[in-house]
């Protein structure tokens, strides 16, 4: 099928179709008269990206998740591996975040006129802070 016709059945724009493939995660297709022509499988691959998108998953996690959708193996096994591993990411962030909301509205609530003699700002300055990088 032609370009404009996987746009509409799976309801993306070609320019995304054309990106998408760029970065390896659709089969390249063949080409007819300088015309991308592609397989009937092509529209589950991108709703497979599709889907990996609304999980979170990276463009490597995603590209590893059609390769292995295209050589037919075990490719829900390989699903639900990455989405523990991205469940466990989610979680850990809302720790993160939760943590960093409790502080943030302590110092909010705190009555010192100068941060300078803040002790709850001294004490989390003495702290080593968390991890900045939400993996998410």
């Amino acid at each position: 099928m032609k370009i404009g016709e996987l746009a509409r059945a799976v309801g993306m724009t070609t320019t995304a179709i054309r990106w998408y493939e760029a970065q390896g995660l659709l089969p390249r297709p063949r080409r007819v008269s300088g015309r991308r022509e592609y397989e009937a499988d092509a529209a589950g691959a991108l709703l497979l990206v599709r889907a990996a998108q609304a999980a979170g998953f990276t463009i490597a996690e995603t590209r590893t998740l059609v390769r292995e959708a295209e050589r037919e193996r075990e490719s829900s096994a390989t699903w639900k591996r990455l989405a523990k591993r991205k469940l466990d990411e989610v979680v850990a962030a809302r720790e993160r975040l939760a943590a960093m909301e409790k502080f943030l509205r302590a110092t909010l609530a705190c009555g010192c006129v100068r941060a300078s003699d803040c002790e709850l700002l001294a004490r989390a300055g003495r702290e080593r802070p968390p991890s900045r990088k939400l993996r998410v």
